[in-house]
């Protein structure tokens, strides 16, 4: 199990945190690098303010208070497993990146499935290139080869309308030099701007970066 999340900047816009006190807020935050690699980890609120927050001075009661509210919002599942309470982030997956490479986790998901550990990525990295990869079929199989096209996956998978149509553009740019900086600075842009289509703002700022008419 990692040591250490990623934690994208844009979580300072989320709306689901918006609908949340500062300290559930707090509590999120600090509880996503405490997750196994599955994200999920132990629910009970004594444990968690054991582990997360020991030094603060807020109550188990106040810890139970900020999980039920992050539950009432979407970012976290709260469900029983032999008796102990779990709790699961829902969108771990989409935000993390290096998980091809897990171990195994202590608890099921929500479903009661114990998730499959993928040991063997030899065939994953053979479908990873555009030749051969269904993009329609499944972007998650996508395993990036650096920094930017890790960048460049998670973005269309965290706003895009159609993640396996429009990665294979931005992709592309990737490929053309577009780097990781440039699209957080154009998505970031887009987010405040509220624009209807952030991808498409960010391969039109892509191209035009990179001085070039057509994608290749």
């Amino acid at each position: 199990m990692a040591n250490r999340r990623s934690l994208h900047k844009k979580i300072s816009v989320s709306v689901q945190l918006s609908y949340i006190r500062e300290f559930a807020q707090l509590l999120f935050t600090w509880l996503i690098p405490h997750l196994d690699d599955f994200g999920r980890i132990h629910g009970n609120s004594a444990r968690i303010k054991a582990l997360v927050v020991p030094m603060s001075k807020r109550t188990d009661e106040e810890v139970e208070e900020a999980l039920e509210e992050m539950k009432d919002v979407g970012l976290i599942q709260r469900y029983k497993y032999e008796d102990k309470d779990v709790i699961f982030f829902t969108n771990f997956d989409s935000h993390q990146i290096g998980l091809t490479k897990r171990t195994k986790s202590k608890y099921p998901d929500p479903e009661g499935n114990f998730s499959e550990i993928q040991r063997n990525t030899s065939l994953t990295e053979k479908k990873r290139t555009e030749e051969n990869f269904d993009w329609e079929k499944s972007l998650s199989d996508f395993i990036p080869a650096n920094k930017d096209e890790e960048t460049a996956k998670r973005i269309c998978e965290e706003v895009a309308d159609d993640p396996s149509q429009s990665f294979p553009t931005l992709l592309k740019l990737v490929k053309q030099g577009l780097k990781a900086e440039d699209m957080e600075n154009f998505l970031d842009y887009a987010l405040i701007a509220d624009l209807e289509n952030p991808i498409g703002y960010i391969v039109s700022k892509g191209k035009k970066l990179l001085g070039i008419k057509e994608i290749e």
